[in-house]
């Protein structure tokens, strides 16, 4: 979700992966309204295909550590990010484009990641930074991954752009 500076949303995504097809669905705020778009490509596609990397949290996890293990990442150490415990692992050099990802110690998963492009500072407003809230696997979380739950009442929905 795309925040406002006051913290207010703008723009909210959905993306559920299937076998054969990733279904997206982009929610706006401000025109309240929202657009779905089927993609040909899903869990099942080849790694060569287009399809997004599909995996679940623990395999995210373990991915980031084999990746720390085989020095694909570099392991920073310790960091705070918003009064959590964090790990700093990197990516990248300044001056050829940075990926930092602060990690949980204790599970391994995304707390927050910045990404940059060659010179250009973390602080940027060209950085594309993601904050991650990671909620127990429950039924009632789960259904906050529906269109039902996610599409506030009174949207219209609208071609995708």
């Amino acid at each position: 979700m795309d925040l406002d500076p006051a913290g207010h949303p703008v723009t909210g995504y959905l993306i559920t992966i299937w076998p054969r097809r990733t279904v997206s669905i982009v929610i706006s705020y401000d025109s309240k309204t929202w657009s779905r778009t089927v993609y040909p490509f899903g869990s099942a596609t080849p790694a060569s295909g287009p399809a997004p990397r599909h995996e679940t949290p623990a395999q995210g996890a373990a991915r980031l550590r084999a990746e720390v293990a085989s020095g694909e990442l570099t392991l920073v150490g310790p960091a705070r990010v918003d009064g959590q415990r964090a790990i700093e692992l990197r990516q990248g050099t300044a001056a050829r484009g940075m990926l930092r990802i602060w990690v949980s110690p204790d599970t391994y998963l995304p707390i927050r990641t910045v990404s940059t492009p060659p010179g250009v500072p973390a602080s940027s407003p060209q950085a594309i930074r993601d904050d991650y809230t990671w909620l127990p696997d429950t039924a009632a979380n789960r259904h906050l991954l529906t269109r039902a739950a996610a599409i506030p009442a009174g949207f219209r929905q609208v071609s995708p752009h």
